[in-house]
C-alpha cells in the first residue's frame, strides 16, 4: 500500500495514540451518568477504576483488566455493596 516498506509517520502516531484515546472516551462515557452528589457518591465506579488501574499495572493484561473490572462493577452494583456497607 505504501511506496516504501515503512508506513508514514502520521500513521504511526495515530496507531500509537488512538487506542488510549478510545479507552479514555469509553471511561468518560461510562461515568457520565454517575450521580456524584447522591449516595453512594460514585464509590462503586471509583473503586472499580482504582482496582483496574492496579490490576493492569501489575499484570499488563488488557483482557484481564476489562473482564475483572466489569465483573467487579456488576457485583458492587447488583449487590449494592457500598450502600449495605455504610448504612
Amino acid at each position: 500500500m505504501f511506496k516504501s516498506a515503512e508506513p508514514p509517520e502520521l500513521l504511526s502516531v495515530i496507531e500509537k495514540g488512538l487506542p488510549p484515546m478510545i479507552l479514555l472516551l469509553l471511561v468518560l462515557y461510562c461515568l457520565k451518568d454517575t450521580h456524584w452528589f447522591q449516595f453512594p457518591y460514585g464509590a462503586p465506579e471509583l473503586f472499580t477504576i482504582l482496582v483496574i488501574i492496579v490490576l493492569h499495572t501489575w499484570k499488563r493484561n488488557a483482557m484481564l483488566s476489562i473482564f475483572a473490572g466489569t465483573c467487579l462493577y456488576m457485583l458492587l452494583v447488583q449487590y449494592d455493596v457500598f450502600s449495605n456497607l455504610f448504612l
